[in-house]
């Protein structure tokens, strides 16, 4: 068979068809009733054909197998020109737009490994229907200079957020509020002035400050984790259990006086940017043998617990977590 003038003749089966030069996206590439030892799909019609195999992807490549495997994508091209993956979360009732997103991890990526990746996102908040986007980062170079600029970003489908009971979160870890949680009173601070004049009646009132932060406590029953779960063999419930519950307490006391910014969000949609403040208290309950009883501590908000620049700020947000699942 013969192309001319993007035409098939001399008697070929496509005789008279015109050649396909718009079908991307492809959708599906059938090959059959052949050999084959090579395929290479370009998305570039700029180029004459090449007389060598192309072994080597470009941003215009769409597949690229040598059949040695069942694999034709570009793995190996991506670890090669992507310095980072950037995660990305957005609510769906904000505008899409560049300045609704916020970045909430950035993935080195070296070689291949690093393209498969688990982080955890401890910053969504109860009731909010979320949006995860991957981006690539790709290193180019323009003027003699290596840059870094964002590619395509792919989205997720929409993921509504849902838990149950009291977490408390900071950069790495959490724990979980779930029996006997209570709440003390919250107080908005904020910073007036009263003057008291010698003529008039009323005083005068300056409120020039932008201050403006809350303050709380929560508390909890300390119970061990797998209390009320199916133990091992599934043919039991898991009780109380006496020495799990000290353990628990004390990674909980720990967790608590770190120093480290978090977050506190429950079920009710509430979510605060906080750090843990004075003596944190354990009450026991002696008629449980001090076998069991409620921690409690104070905070103090220092930020806006939905403002990517905040969480960064912070370091909640910042990098890959690492987390331990604690459930008290």
């Amino acid at each position: 068979m013969v192309g001319i003038v993007g035409q098939s003749v001399l008697l070929g089966a496509d005789a008279i068809v015109p050649m396909l030069n718009n079908v991307y996206p492809l959708q599906i590439v059938e090959m059959r009733n052949g050999n084959f030892d090579y395929l290479h799909i370009t998305k570039s019609l700029l180029n004459d054909f090449p007389v060598s195999i192309p072994l080597q992807w470009t941003a215009n490549t769409i597949m690229n197998c040598t059949f040695d495997n069942l694999q034709a994508g570009n793995l190996e091209y991506l670890s090669d020109s992507i310095s980072k993956i950037l995660v990305k979360r957005k609510r769906t009732d904000e505008p899409y737009n560049e300045t609704t997103w916020t970045t909430l991890f950035e993935i080195p990526v070296y070689d291949q490994s690093n393209l498969s990746f688990v982080v955890n996102d401890f910053t969504n908040a109860y009731g909010a229907t979320y949006v995860y986007q991957l981006v690539p980062v790709i290193v180019q170079e323009q003027g003699g200079v290596q840059i870094e600029v964002e590619g395509l970003g792919q989205d997720s489908e929409e993921i509504e957020s849902k838990f149950g009971g009291v977490f408390i979160c900071d950069n790495d870890s959490f724990v979980r509020l779930y029996a006997g949680v209570a709440y003390g009173d919250m107080q908005t601070t904020q910073i007036t002035g009263v003057h008291q004049t010698l003529g008039g009646k009323y005083p005068i009132i300056v409120a020039n400050s932008n201050v403006k932060y809350h303050t709380g406590s929560v508390s909890g029953t300390i119970l061990n984790q797998d209390y009320g779960q199916p133990n091992e063999d599934s043919s039991a419930i898991v009780g109380l259990d006496r020495v799990k519950i000290v353990k628990a307490r004390q990674e909980v006391d720990e967790f608590l006086t770190n120093k480290k910014p978090k977050i506190l969000k429950d079920d009710n949609g509430n979510m605060w940017l906080v750090i843990f403040v004075d003596d944190v208290n354990y009450a026991w309950f002696n008629e449980w043998g001090r076998g069991l009883g409620d921690i409690s501590a104070n905070w103090i908000e220092i930020g806006d617990a939905t403002s990517g620049a905040d969480l960064r700020r912070t370091h909640i947000l910042g990098g890959v977590n690492n987390a331990y699942t604690s459930s008290v």
